[in-house]
């Protein structure tokens, strides 16, 4: 017999500050569901790092943005949102993680989710075998309300570029 689906359960006992259990959103209970702002972090380096308009991207900071998400009861993407002050080149890369996002089922805090995204593009003339002759990507991490990923691009007709990206979930 199947259990019916939750669409609110408590993810721990104890939540960062106080002893209320923390609910979530979305796909819970579903078997391959993920948490947002992880997947989010995770799959911006994948997705980013496909787009040709990080070879030619400045060095130094690639903008911040904040990115508003909203998951429909079943958890998949419902609404997206991209503010602030951002290069094309971040632009483009949420743009990219977010339809990648679009057909995984989700969890999340709550219906919303507001994530600050900055990246920052630095030149990259590592090239040792463990961190990739060709092309280097990690697989990203988010603790808490903060996570981080990067790629880095070999060189072209100019250097090597590595591009970081910092996540912050917005209260």
């Amino acid at each position: 017999m199947r259990r019916p689906r939750l669409r609110a359960l408590a993810a721990s006992p104890m939540s960062h500050a106080s002893s209320a259990p923390e609910l979530l959103f979305g796909a819970v209970g579903e078997r391959f569901a993920t948490d947002l702002a992880t997947t989010f972090t995770r799959a911006f380096a994948q997705a980013a790092s496909a787009d040709p308009v990080w070879s030619d991207a400045p060095f130094g900071a690639a903008g911040t943005a904040v990115v508003t998400l909203t998951l429909d009861a079943a958890g998949h993407l419902a609404e997206t949102s991209i503010t602030g002050s951002l290069t094309t080149a971040l632009r483009r890369g949420i743009e990219r993680t977010i339809a990648l996002l679009g057909p995984r089922p989700l969890t999340a805090r709550s219906a919303f989710t507001k994530l600050r995204v900055s990246a920052q593009v630095t030149r990259d003339d590592l090239h040792d075998g463990l961190h990739g002759d060709v092309f280097a990507l990690s697989g990203g991490s988010f603790s808490g309300d903060i996570g981080s990923a990067f790629f880095a691009l070999p060189p072209g007709v100019g250097p090597g570029r590595r591009v970081d990206v910092e996540l912050r979930l917005v209260r």
